[in-house]
């Protein structure tokens, strides 16, 4: 039994190329959506797009012209962009009292700054379209 249709939607998920992200993207396939899956290795999002017949952005989540270079051609050259599932998260498992500041710095700017970027960008076009939907995951981590 098939919870929900989205025949015909593009769906684009940050993280997409494992665990929950990879679990998603083989969900909405099912579902019959269009599959875009993001990671920030381009060799290795390709090769885990090609196996599984979905289609692949790569970028860095902490850097905005990365972003602005993924996201911006992505939503010009595309019909459309119905689903924006941010799911990309960095962590370390490790004690607050030996976190760095790099460290820091690195999970901060995936897991706030990058989506914050790509839900600015992704809600100035579904405002144009007056459609959209996006969807935040996140961790207690």
């Amino acid at each position: 039994m098939q919870l929900f249709d989205l025949t015909d939607k593009n769906v684009l998920i940050t993280g997409g190329t494992r665990g929950i992200g990879f679990a998603i993207a083989q969900g909405v396939k099912q579902a019959g959506g269009r599959v875009w899956i993001h990671g920030s290795s381009e060799d290795r999002t390709r090769r885990i797009a090609e196996e599984n017949g979905f289609d692949y952005l790569y970028g860095d989540l902490r850097d905005q012209e990365g972003l602005d270079g993924m996201l911006r051609p992505f939503l010009s050259r595309e019909d459309r962009l119905d689903v924006l599932i941010n799911n990309a998260g960095k962590g370390e498992l490790i004690t607050i009292d030996a976190v760095s500041d790099e460290v820091i710095d690195q999970v901060v700017d995936t897991n706030m700054k990058g989506p914050l970027y790509l839900c600015r960008e992704a809600v100035r076009y579904f405002l144009k379209k007056d459609s959209g939907n996006i969807i935040n995951i996140s961790s207690v981590n």
